[in-house]
């Protein structure tokens, strides 16, 4: 699996924004024609910058989790939980998801680090800036409701992402 994101002119009349197009593709474990799953299109200002991770695989083998960053005048951050079974993507807004556990002037990073046995998504926040956010979160397997980890939960990494 390759994480993929071009970008392009919006062909806009002088809105100086730009297209992301992201896209997973998946080579079949039959080595057939690689498949491209689109994730995510957005269009905001023309100099942002564009950030991908393809975080791993859950230890069912079943999902496959990344997180598509965008930095500049609209700053995003989505999640994507692809499901191998179905070829389904779900999409879960970071920073919606985080508003009511993320002060003002705080900005975490997220990285998804596995999943509970529950088949909760588990991410780390980091600030480097000492906010009180850091820290384990686990976000219900629908994308709806975040919480911190419990100290005590089992969490099982993902599996990496082979690099080609």
């Amino acid at each position: 699996m390759v994480l993929k994101v071009s970008s392009d002119d919006d062909h806009g009349k002088n809105t100086h924004l730009c297209n992301a197009d992201y896209q997973l593709l998946v080579t079949p474990a039959k080595q057939g024609a690689t498949v491209p799953v689109d994730l995510l299109t957005t269009d905001a200002d023309w100099d942002r910058t564009l950030s991908l991770t393809l975080s791993g695989f859950a230890h069912d083998g079943k999902r496959v989790f990344g997180v598509l960053t965008e930095k500049g005048k609209y700053p995003s951050t989505v999640l994507f939980a692809y499901n191998t079974d179905d070829g389904q993507v779900r999409l879960i807004d970071l920073h919606k998801q985080f508003t009511r556990v993320v002060p003002p002037g705080c900005n975490p990073t997220f990285d998804v680090v596995g999943t509970t046995v529950a088949g909760a998504i588990v991410v780390a926040l980091n600030s480097g800036n000492g906010c009180k956010v850091d820290g384990r979160w686990q976000i219900d397997p629908t994308g709806s409701t975040v919480d911190r980890l419990p100290q005590d939960a089992s969490v099982q990494s993902l599996f990496a992402a082979p690099m080609n």
